[in-house]
């Protein structure tokens, strides 16, 4: 007998899904859904821990588009707290509060800032994806691009008509 769900109609999504991070300025990154995981994680390089104003802030560089290592965004958030210790391969990782939206929906998540490479810059696990969503793993991008006027590019290869 399967576990009862309180997700809306028309809240599915697929292995994978585009997602943006508003407060970061990124309209578009590709994350991996993984409900076996109960943690999520944003890849990131040139991890540095500062003090602005007496909190604790990190800086690091994201790259949106995993297949195009000349685009990132410098990201620049207020470290958050862990509720607890994790047993984690590799040890802890710094930890950041901030606002995802998927397709129509935008909700608070904690991310695991790790300095790893990973084919999804975002992987997000059962904890920050509760009961909101029904995942279907057969299927890729379903919710469609965040609500915020951006849509990734899709490469379109177009003849050009012959001189005549």
């Amino acid at each position: 007998m399967s576990e009862p769900t309180n997700h809306p109609a028309g809240t599915e999504l697929g292995r994978w899904e585009w997602v943006a991070l508003p407060e970061f300025g990124i309209a578009c990154i590709k994350a991996r859904i993984d409900t076996a995981s109960p943690v999520s994680t944003i890849q990131a390089v040139d991890v540095a821990a500062r003090v602005v104003e007496g909190e604790p802030y990190l800086r690091f560089r994201v790259f949106p588009l995993p297949d195009d290592p000349q685009t990132f965004v410098v990201v620049e958030a207020r470290r958050g707290v862990s509720a607890g210790p994790r047993v984690r391969p590799g040890g802890s990782h710094p930890l950041i509060l901030t606002e995802l939206t998927i397709g129509d929906e935008s909700f608070p998540v904690s991310l695991e800032v790790v300095e790893s490479p990973a084919d999804y810059p975002v992987t997000l696990g059962r904890d920050a994806l509760g009961r909101r969503f029904k995942v279907d793993s057969t299927r890729e991008a379903v919710a469609g691009p965040p609500s915020l006027g951006w849509k990734p590019r899709r490469r379109r290869t177009r003849r050009r008509p012959r001189p005549a």
